[in-house]
């Protein structure tokens, strides 16, 4: 997203388009995404890793959501927005990861008895 960030900001009204278009279409695999999340499809193997997994998505799409506000209106506050919210998804995501991996090594366990 940062990168994101960085190209928007001195991009020329051409490649800003172009970006718009990128954003719109990865806000559609993430809504993808968090309807099979949802459903426990992919890496959501529990409950908990159900729900983690479909808050990180959301929280992707709201920073797009941010960066395409700020093509409309040029405010910069949604920039810096878009940029916590991808942070926060990213800590979300590395909970999932961690529970994914917490729940493997038990699950390794018991299988040993």
């Amino acid at each position: 997203m940062e990168t994101v960030i960085d190209k928007l900001m001195t991009a020329p009204p051409s490649e800003r388009s172009r970006l718009e278009g990128v954003l719109r279409v990865t806000q559609l695999d993430l809504e993808y995404l968090a309807g099979q999340a949802r459903k426990g499809r992919g890496i959501a193997e529990t409950l908990a890793t159900q729900s983690l997994l479909v808050e990180s998505i959301e929280l992707g799409y709201q920073s797009l959501e941010e960066v395409l506000d700020y093509l409309e209106d040029n405010d910069i506050t949604h920039l810096l927005r878009a940029a916590e919210l991808v942070q926060t998804s990213d800590d979300v995501l590395q909970s999932v990861r961690a529970l994914i991996e917490a729940n493997k090594t038990q699950l390794s366990q018991h299988s040993m008895i």
